[in-house]
């Protein structure tokens, strides 16, 4: 099924399985995003990216220019802000990679110069398309839920071409993934639940 809206983005658009990745690699044809264009695209002030940068929870532009692996990250912590504080929330994406709690872990291997950063074990960009892809996975036919009684399988469609072959690599993208499917679904209850209070009639 499809979403309407690429999560923690300002995207509007009926995304299918698959169809992130469509969306996001033309961004990049012509290299990376300017924060004007990354502030537009994740509605979010250009004062909070730089503060996130400052405060090590996403990696520094290289030339000023931002990449698909940091504008997914931020997507992900968007996505994940209204469930997590912003501490949590770069302790599962360390979890996923098998970092240090406290270590800054700036998923993606390389920086765009070139300069290795670390071992990730898994890229932001490619964590956020397996959470969209089991996203639509879930989406129910009429759009309004997600059934979440079929995660599991979800979750080994989504990931499996995994390039990871260990078992405990595969359990930590697991266990990741089922916070964010977890959190993405409260939001939207919450939302609904706004949503339906501002409808209330009284006479």
């Amino acid at each position: 099924m499809r979403i309407r809206k690429l999560p923690g983005s300002t995207i509007e658009a009926n995304v299918s399985y698959d169809g992130a990745d469509k969306i996001l690699t033309p961004m990049f044809y012509s290299g990376g995003l300017v924060l004007s264009q990354v502030a537009q695209l994740t509605g979010l002030e250009g004062y909070i990216i730089q503060n996130w940068i400052k405060r090590k929870y996403i990696m520094p532009p290289f030339n000023k220019k931002y990449s698909r692996n940091q504008l997914c990250r931020i997507f992900i912590i968007n996505t994940l802000k209204h469930c997590f504080t912003l501490d949590q929330i770069i302790t599962i994406l360390n979890y996923v990679n098998n970092s240090a709690k406290g270590e800054p872990q700036y998923a993606g291997g390389f920086a765009d110069d070139g300069l290795l950063i670390n071992e990730a074990v898994i890229s932001d960009s490619d964590l956020y398309i397996y959470f969209i892809n089991v996203l639509t996975s879930l989406r129910t036919e009429d759009n309004d839920g997600l059934r979440t009684n079929n995660l599991d399988d979800a979750i080994a469609g989504a990931t499996s071409e995994y390039a990871q072959s260990s078992k405990h690599a595969r359990n930590r993208l697991a266990d990741v993934l089922k916070i964010m499917i977890a959190a993405y679904a409260s939001y939207e209850i919450k939302e609904n639940a706004v949503e339906s209070y501002a409808k209330l009639d009284f006479i």
